[in-house]
């Protein structure tokens, strides 16, 4: 219905020049295109550096980020594969270059280079820890403050092998496209809903004493421009029925099954 008439759902109230256009991945069908508004996504960065700050992260802290932005040239041949966002103190590094035969050169970046944190999607940040445990040359334990995923689901091998090679925490977070829901993850790797940002439902489909489990209704509160309400945004979650044992409030997830990604070699 949306893609369909996608322009039908755009706020009526908020003049042209205010929106920003954006669009969905298309990982799992075509893209959807979306509006927001510049202060939709100055409160979504809220969650993401509310659950960064908790790390022990501060804004200007030097990190390294694996995500799915071209920096090099998908012709080059030798390093440098990564590139210096001095403004942002952040070094991107590049997906599309991690052979076998680059990735020792990708080790050696992350031994040189100053860094509090690292960001990135965790197949990518899986990929290159396991380079590194195996070139006997993980990071000593405490140098990073916590690595932060997102953009795919988080698998529990993912998890034991990144949090080896880099000697940190791994914190995920699971947000959208669409702007229409937000959880950051506790000590305890459970996602808290970011309730100021939105509203989480489950569709029962399994049902204990102590969780329910099913596709996920995310009504979003922050983006006035596409407003989603109860959108059905198709991937499934697990909440649980009893507090989290952090101590933060609210509603809590023990998982959340969204996009999965695959390697051919």
């Amino acid at each position: 219905t949306y893609r369909d008439h996608a322009e039908e759902f755009v706020a009526s109230d908020i003049p042209s020049r205010r929106l920003r256009k954006g669009k969905t991945s298309g990982t799992t069908g075509s893209a959807l295109p979306l509006w927001y508004t510049p202060e939709t996504l100055a409160e979504e960065y809220a969650t993401v550096w509310r659950l960064r700050r908790a790390s022990g992260v501060a804004l200007n802290d030097p990190h390294l980020t694996f995500g799915g932005r071209i920096v090099a040239p998908l012709s080059q041949r030798r390093p440098p594969f990564w590139r210096t966002n001095y403004w942002g103190h952040q070094v991107l590094f590049s997906l599309y270059h991690m052979t076998r035969e680059n990735l020792p050169a990708y080790v050696d970046a992350i031994h040189a280079l100053p860094a509090r944190y690292v960001q990135g999607y965790p197949s990518s940040l899986h990929l290159v820890g396991r380079a590194m445990l195996e070139a006997g040359r993980p990071l000593p334990r405490g140098r990073l403050a916590a690595i932060f995923t997102s953009s795919e689901s988080l698998l529990a091998f993912q998890r034991d092998v990144i949090e080896r090679a880099f000697g940190a925490p791994v914190r995920d977070r699971y947000g959208t496209s669409e702007l229409a829901v937000s959880m950051t993850a506790c000590r305890e790797n459970r996602l808290h809903v970011d309730m100021e940002f939105c509203v989480v439902e489950v569709e029962p489909e399994e049902e204990t004493d102590e969780w329910v489990r099913g596709p996920l209704l995310a009504t979003g509160l922050g983006n006035d421009a596409t407003p989603f309400l109860r959108y059905r945004i198709g991937d499934v979650g697990t909440r649980s029925k009893r507090p989290c044992p952090c101590g933060r409030p609210g509603d809590v997830f023990l998982d959340v099954d969204g996009r999965i990604e695959d390697y051919v070699v």
